[in-house]
């Protein structure tokens, strides 16, 4: 009796702890994407970053490159309107680099990040995008969604921070 009370005691205080930790745990990208918020085949994404990255600077990067096509797709030509916020709801001065990246100036204060994302079907790209590898919003018809063609990364923030 003694001992089921003690082992399911420890198992409480094991999962309020772990439960504690990974809720306090801010090290992560949170992403969103608003499938009933698409105007004109382009679908809004708002990226939550990563706190603590301490960074002035931060450069957001679409994918290039996608294993198993091996060609150079360029989803960043895709990437429209971008937007930096504060935590107050302030815009940050963005600069659309030559090679089309995004970067963030005063990014210790960023909070959050939205672009608008044109699919790759409709559009004229630059560069042609190997179709099973592309995107496409219709909206109440068709969200053809590889993730590698809608969501990036800010360079130089930690590596291996999970999505959510």
């Amino acid at each position: 009796m003694h001992k089921t009370i003690f082992c399911s005691l420890v198992c409480c205080l094991v999962f309020i702890t772990s439960t504690f930790l990974f809720s306090q745990q801010t090290d992560r990208y949170s992403v969103s994407l608003n499938l009933n918020e698409v105007t004109k085949d382009r679908l809004k994404i708002t990226v939550i970053p990563p706190k603590n990255h301490g960074k002035d600077k931060l450069t957001y990067i679409m994918p290039k490159v996608v294993p198993g096509t091996y060609s150079n797709l360029e989803f960043v030509q895709f990437l429209k309107e971008p937007v930096a916020y504060d935590a107050d709801g302030n815009k940050l001065p963005i600069t659309i680099e030559v090679d089309k990246q995004v970067t963030i100036s005063n990014a210790a204060k960023l909070a959050k990040f939205e672009y608008w994302l044109d699919d790759s079907f409709d559009g004229k790209p630059t560069t042609q995008i190997f179709e099973p590898g592309g995107t496409s919003f219709e909206k109440d018809t068709v969200f053809l969604l590889n993730l590698f063609g809608v969501i990036g990364y800010f360079e130089d923030v930690k590596q291996n921070i999970p999505y959510e």
